[in-house]
């Protein structure tokens, strides 16, 4: 997969476009895509929202946080 973020201060927009390698679905899907946006509250802890895409459907969206050294 290949992918890349657009920061603005403490916001994070990024995307991701990938080829499955193995993919065991009843559906032909080779690929996926994600999009989301993380705001860093502060130096270590953000809140972030995905979504992922299989093709043109949305099949989920995660909600969590991340942390960083």
């Amino acid at each position: 997969s290949a992918g890349a973020d657009l920061w603005i201060r403490n916001l994070a927009i990024g995307g991701n476009y990938g080829y499955y390698l193995k993919f065991n679905s009843y559906h032909p899907m080779k690929t996926y895509w994600t999009g989301g946006v993380r705001y860093y509250v502060n130096s270590w802890i953000g809140l972030q929202s995905k979504v992922y895409f299989h093709e043109a459907q949305a099949d989920y969206i995660g909600f969590g946080l991340v942390f960083k050294r």
